[in-house]
């Protein structure tokens, strides 16, 4: 009996199908009634009906998404600058650099500032044979903890103060030094 069923409900399933595509070429013909009928005058068919569906309009969200990768990469050039794709994987690919740039930039100053401090102070203590890394060493034996970017801004804008603070930190340790003190 349950045999019976599934397969009558197959063939109506199948008859079903069948007037669903009957009813389709019917449409495609102009013969059977569609959804919207819209009549157009210089037609194939000498002014018959034409079906077809609602026009949908579609929204500005994925515009709006585009519009602002494309101010991203308002600069690059050719293809990179107005082809979607090859924007957004150019998108990737700059940020990564900028990623890794942001590592190396701070070894770059900091490879900047060393060499202005040793160039004032071996300006300086040519006689004294006098060194960007016995100031260093110094700086940190007598406590005085002034960076690398200060002492650089100090060196270019006032050699004399750099001076005279090398002096002091020099008369500093060489006190304690004698005296036992370190």
């Amino acid at each position: 009996m349950a045999v019976r069923k599934v397969i009558v409900a197959k063939a109506l399933g199948i008859f079903i199908l069948y007037i669903g595509k009957i009813r389709f070429v019917l449409n495609r013909l102009g013969k059977g009634k569609g959804i919207t009928e819209r009549k157009e005058k210089n037609s194939l068919f000498g002014g018959s009906f034409i079906y077809s569906m609602t026009r949908i309009r579609r929204g500005y969200i994925a515009r709006r998404r585009r519009t602002k990768i494309r101010l991203f990469a308002s600069n690059f050039r050719g293809a990179l600058s107005r082809l979607t794709r090859t924007i957004i994987q150019q998108k990737i690919r700059a940020l990564f650099s900028a990623h890794q740039d942001r590592g190396s930039q701070k070894s770059n100053f900091r490879r900047l500032w060393i060499t202005r401090i040793n160039a004032v102070i071996r300006e300086w203590g040519v006689s004294h044979s006098y060194s960007y890394s016995r100031l260093i060493h110094d700086l940190y034996k007598g406590r005085l903890l002034l960076n690398r970017k200060i002492l650089a801004q100090i060196a270019i804008l006032n050699r004399d103060c750099l001076y005279t603070i090398s002096n002091e930190i020099i008369k500093e340790v060489g006190y304690k030094k004698s005296v036992g003190i370190i």
